[in-house]
């Protein structure tokens, strides 16, 4: 469960029990009692009642409606009444009375009145308190819980820039911050983001190759020489409204690589639930306009290996550091992922973002006609080309943000199912999962080009062993 969601139900939890709270202090009002129903002590030895906190139930020194069956008294007022023994009232000359002996406060089952009222205010409360709930969970709750995350304590005057119910922010170590403003601008990272890249992509190599790569020497590391960070502010509006169309498909959240199972996510549902199909044109979901919900069944719910929540490790990139999961977005399963291509080819794909009618020009489509990424440098890498000229010798790698959303699991190719998955609605991208069959790496696809945003250049050699 989200931080947001745990304190939403604090809320309703404390603030519906509100009215439980109540019913015990109606219930000892004016007895200055502590709290206490169903036999718990109140009046301790000792303790002096006045009678005008008590105008209503003391009068004249006597308390009304009181008995006498079974060698005890009753005072009885607002549906609850108090057994002490026959001679533990005193009346003072000061106008108050004293308790001699200890006593319990009951619930009175013939006088009701107090109670009722109370539990019927309970359910209320806690009704509100639900739709709180659902509604932190909601589009509209996002975009508050996003204005709430990213006000700086102290600056109350900066302006929250608000674009189609999306809130438009940058990254806290970008230089570009106010997104009133136009920028396209290539800047060096911070120290420590450079740092980290850095650390993702030597900690993430690892000396195993596949048919991708195509030369068969595979190197023993990847030395990093330049790293830039992009900042475009029509790509990075481009990719927070493919955030936002996620966060709206998703009201029940995602599961993400390496589990925990979110048993609210739609596609963990057992019974049939509202979807609608993906419709994908020139790589955008155009479906939220032009399909209708239909009541559908997720058709691989509860099939093996189907789920990332078997998947034996989270995204390799955002263990390195704790740092890492701190900058991205766990709603819609956002990752770092690297994407190999040549010096010339990262520079281009800044110009125009990621293009879907490029895909398979250069490698195959094992896992469908998508964007591919990987967590490991070394996958990357196969697909990576030496640049020309000055650049010979210089490889390119971007390293992107990927909202993946829901993902659909799969060890091997099955082009069938995947189309089935993505077609289907319950998911948004594919986690093609070759560690767990065969030993090799684990990618990522996604099908449409607005959750991709390509954010750092990595230029790089590659380092042999000596022979």
């Amino acid at each position: 469960m989200s931080g947001w969601r745990g304190i939403s139900l604090c809320f309703c939890f404390s603030v519906g029990c509100g009215p439980l709270q109540a019913v015990a202090v109606t219930c000892i009002d004016g007895w200055k009692s502590g709290n206490g129903i169903g036999g718990t002590e109140v009046l301790a030895t000792g303790q002096t009642l006045t009678k005008e906190a008590c105008a209503e139930k003391v009068q004249n020194g006597n308390v009304p409606n009181c008995s006498s069956a079974n060698g005890a008294t009753q005072k009885a007022f607002g549906g609850c009444y108090c057994e002490i023994g026959m001679d533990d009232l005193v009346d003072n000359t000061d106008g108050t009375m004293t308790c001699l002996f200890s006593g319990s406060w009951k619930l009175d089952p013939g006088a009701p009145m107090v109670v009722i009222p109370a539990i019927v205010g309970c359910v209320l409360l806690l009704c509100c308190c639900l739709c709180s709930y659902v509604y932190c969970s909601s589009e509209k709750g996002y975009l508050l819980r996003q204005r709430l995350m990213c006000q700086n304590v102290g600056d109350e005057e900066e302006e929250i820039v608000v674009e189609d119910d999306i809130l438009l922010v940058t990254p806290d170590y970008w230089k570009n911050q106010d997104m009133k403003k136009n920028f396209d601008g290539r800047h060096p990272p911070t120290p420590e983001m450079k740092k980290l890249i850095n650390k993702m992509l030597v900690q993430t190599f690892k000396d195993v190759q596949t048919r991708d790569r195509q030369d068969g020497r595979i190197p023993q590391s990847l030395k990093m020489m330049e790293c830039i960070q992009v900042e475009n502010r029509d790509q990075w509006l481009k990719y927070l409204k493919g955030k936002a169309r996620i966060q709206r498909k998703r009201p029940g959240g995602l599961t993400p690589v390496g589990g925990p199972a979110n048993l609210s996510s739609l596609a963990s549902q057992k019974g049939e639930v509202m979807m609608r199909s993906s419709l994908i044109v020139d790589g955008y979901d155009i479906s939220s306009k032009n399909t209708k919900k239909k009541a559908k069944k997720n058709p691989f719910r509860g099939q093996a290996d189907k789920s990332v929540a078997d998947a034996k490790n989270g995204c390799r990139t955002s263990s390195i550091s704790k740092r890492v999961p701190k900058l991205l977005d766990d709603s819609v399963n956002e990752y770092f992922l690297f994407h190999g291509t040549t010096p010339e080819g990262a520079f281009g794909i800044l110009e125009s973002g990621f293009k879907l009618s490029f895909v398979g020009s250069h490698r195959g489509t094992m896992f469908g006609r998508g964007c591919y990424f990987a967590e490991c440098s070394s996958k990357s890498d196969e697909y990576a080309k030496s640049g020309s000229g000055q650049l010979q010798n210089v490889y390119g790698m971007l390293v992107c943000r990927v909202a993946c959303g829901e993902l659909f699991r799969v060890l091997k190719s099955d082009l069938k199912s995947i189309e089935q998955a993505i077609a289907c609605g319950f998911y948004d991208g594919v986690f093609g999962d070759r560690e767990a069959s065969v030993g090799t790496y684990r990618e990522y696809v996604v099908f449409t080009e607005d959750v991709i945003y390509p954010e750092f250049i990595v230029l790089y050699q590659r380092e042999y062993p000596t022979e």
